[in-house]
């Protein structure tokens, strides 16, 4: 391709590059050009040149289509910035999907000859003209059928349309978070933030609707009231049919006066009190409690994870420093907005309800057909991510964390993948059905904590790095021969802010360096 304004050439050159292999040594084994098996790379430089300059003539009249790699015809071209298995960087990478900030770009190219492993991007990802940026809608497939919700740029609370990929941002930093993935989840509360309405009963406390900012930035907070009944309860509860199971009760507070609340169920296993004046687990009796945020407004999200009943009444009492049973003052109580309960051994993101329970459904994102073809190479690849997660390893129910997953779509499965565990991350490769790579790395999964992995592939050679540390590798495998599809955090329960995927098995060292 030539650019007739600037005089800038696209070039494009077929044939596979053998690792370590200069640019200028594929034109010299393939003889494009007019490039001779004995040619220096001066002389490599000067058919270059003089071909860009005659194309460049020509484009008055009409344009080439060629792609690959592009210089300027009035200048230079500098070979040693074209080996293309040298020491790689963003430009060697065949796919980059980056979902900071919010703005979707997938960088591939379409790769000619035996395996597609000549695969180079034009430019880094941090600026430039690049081949082929698409917007994500271009490149993915995404579904979701029912809204759900995430935390906006602002700050914010906010429900994202059905089909519409969620990305995440820090609620008080406003950092750009990654594309938010989670599972299925039902909230079973109804009115989850309507405290006044008589699905929620209450004892010895009045509620006032509407009487501070939420999370979300409207006026939907409600005030939960202490009256001035003597050696009473004071509380907001709700009943609600359950399976016996994990489950995780959530809801948004802020002290107005009470700074400490007990999450209490009938079947005796939530029985957990918070310090809304720390935003910290006070103690836990029963169930495991957790606090996230500050969100916008000076709330916190507080949760407590425990094993329901085939019934359950989720109380929320208010207390002084030592008791749930007290004479109240009339005016002291808390802030509340956003209660959930679901079957999840963690709080997932907010399921906003009113007459009827509601169902989040999962988020699906692949990349399928040709857009796969232009970048995988089924012989040898480097996948790197950069991810954190919401929650511990365990999702309960078999499900696993699959951060980013290769495969095909027929049976006997090959696949190699990412996953999340005990000893999070993971690397596992499948050769027609049967296991036959699985790297472990060393760490927990920690909430919130930003991870980057990196792990290669070849035939029998095969290398998994994570924080920078090479962690293991494996000498045995099989082919992955028949893989079409790339499946992006299915079931993460987090964030995916980068996968970057280059069409060679990288060294160990660069393993570390991009992991690190």
């Amino acid at each position: 391709m030539v650019d007739v304004t600037t005089r800038r050439v696209t070039i494009s050159m077929e044939g596979r590059g053998l690792r370590g292999e200069s640019q200028a040594d594929i034109l010299r084994r393939t003889g494009q050009y007019g490039v001779l098996s004995t040619d220096s790379d001066a002389q490599v430089m000067a058919k270059l040149n003089a071909f860009a300059t005659s194309a460049a003539d020509r484009a008055e009249d009409a344009r080439d289509d060629a792609e690959l790699f592009a210089f300027d015809a009035t200048t230079a071209l500098d070979l040693t910035k074209l080996s293309l298995y040298g020491e790689p960087d963003d430009k060697d990478a065949s796919l980059i999907l980056d979902f900071c900030p919010d703005q979707y770009l997938s960088k591939a190219h379409t790769m000619t000859g035996g395996e597609r492993a000549n695969a180079m991007i034009k430019t880094v990802l941090s600026g430039g003209p690049a081949l082929a940026s698409q917007d994500m809608s271009t490149f993915v497939t995404f579904t979701r059928s029912t809204t759900a919700t995430r935390v906006n740029s602002a700050g914010l609370i906010e429900t994202v349309a059905a089909n519409v990929a969620r990305i995440d941002y820090h609620p008080v930093t406003k950092e750009c978070l990654g594309f938010l993935s989670e599972r299925a989840s039902t909230n079973l509360l109804l009115r989850s933030a309507e405290f006044d309405n008589a699905i929620w009963a209450k004892t010895g406390a009045t509620v006032t609707p509407n009487a501070a900012l939420a999370p979300d930035g409207t006026m939907t907070a409600d005030a939960l009231i202490e009256d001035t009944s003597v050696s009473n309860v004071h509380r907001v509860l709700q009943s609600v049919a359950t399976t016996a199971g994990s489950a995780t009760a959530s809801i948004f507070l802020k002290p107005n006066g009470r700074t400490r609340l007990r999450f209490f169920t009938t079947s005796g296993n939530c029985n957990v009190i918070f310090d809304l004046s720390t935003a910290t687990v006070f103690t836990a009796t029963a169930g495991t409690g957790r606090v996230t945020g500050p969100y916008t407004n000076g709330f916190y999200r507080y949760e407590v994870a425990f094993t329901t009943g085939a019934s359950e009444t989720l109380q929320l009492k208010m207390m002084t420093a030592t008791t749930d049973t007290y004479t109240g003052d009339g005016v002291s109580g808390v802030y509340l907005w956003g209660a959930q309960l679901e079957a999840a051994p963690f709080a997932t993101s907010y399921i906003p309800t009113a007459a009827s329970q509601v169902t989040r459904v999962a988020d699906s994102m692949t990349i399928t057909g040709a857009n796969f073809t232009r970048f995988f190479n089924h012989k040898e690849g480097t996948i790197v991510v950069e991810y954190d997660y919401d929650g511990p390893s365990n999702l309960g129910n078999g499900d696993t964390r699959r951060i980013v997953q290769f495969n095909s779509t027929t049976v006997p499965l090959d696949r190699i993948g990412l996953f999340g565990g005990t000893n999070d991350p993971n690397f596992a490769v499948h050769s027609q059905g049967v296991q036959v790579v699985s790297l472990s790395g060393v760490g927990t999964t920690q909430p919130g904590v930003r991870k980057r992995a990196a792990a290669a592939y070849a035939l029998n050679d095969y290398a998994f790095a994570e924080g920078g540390v090479l962690r293991s590798t494996d000498s045995t495998g099989g082919p992955v021969d028949t893989i079409d599809t790339v499946h992006v955090g299915t079931a993460v329960h987090g964030r995916i802010k980068s996968i970057k995927y280059f069409p060679t098995r990288l060294s160990n060292a660069k393993l570390q360096e991009l992991s690190a």
